[in-house]
């Protein structure tokens, strides 16, 4: 009989015995039962990563952490989305993204609930399925856009001439 400090724990490779709920107890009874509720235990995390505008980015890595130690990691596919390990236990994690061996991103944050995180890039746009920096994007659609104006340019030159012939005849 007395007072009790009463934990569950949960076991893992990776991080040891990691505490999920505790309490404390006073007990005045030779039996006596306390329920106990574990909402850190399996939980899902998963990530999604989108460029500039929106678009899903694919084959970014995303690494997840807790307490400094990896517990899994995963590439996004084509939709742009990644789940980590599953059945994870809650508490204070960071998950990081790399593209091409860059880091992109890094959002820390509590689980104690299935969670998404979204990292959105704004370093990147995806062109045909493929990530391509904003600045090499803005170059590409900066000469296309001059290309086309001298492409008008010298049309309208060309229509302007012919009608100048025309008139000429006539």
């Amino acid at each position: 009989l007395g007072r009790y400090k009463v934990s569950v724990l949960s076991s893992s490779q990776k991080l040891g015995w990691v505490p999920l709920n505790e309490t404390i107890l006073d007990l005045f009874e030779e039996r006596q039962l306390l329920p106990f509720y574990c909402k850190l235990l399996n939980l899902d995390l998963s990530v999604a990563v989108v460029d500039l505008f929106g678009s899903p980015l694919p084959n970014v890595l995303a690494k997840a952490e807790r307490e400094g130690v990896e517990v899994g990691s995963s590439l996004t596919g084509s939709n742009g989305r990644a789940s980590l390990p599953p059945n994870l236990i809650g508490g204070d994690y960071s998950i990081s993204i790399y593209l091409g061996g860059g880091l992109l991103g890094v959002k820390t944050f509590r689980l104690d609930a299935p969670k998404e995180i979204v990292f959105k890039v704004d370093k990147y746009v995806v062109m045909g399925g493929n990530p391509m920096e904003t600045s090499q994007f803005v170059t590409l659609i900066s000469i296309g856009s001059v290309i086309l104006l001298i492409v008008l340019a010298l049309k309208h030159k060309k229509i302007g001439q012919a009608v100048s012939k025309k008139r000429a005849k006539e």
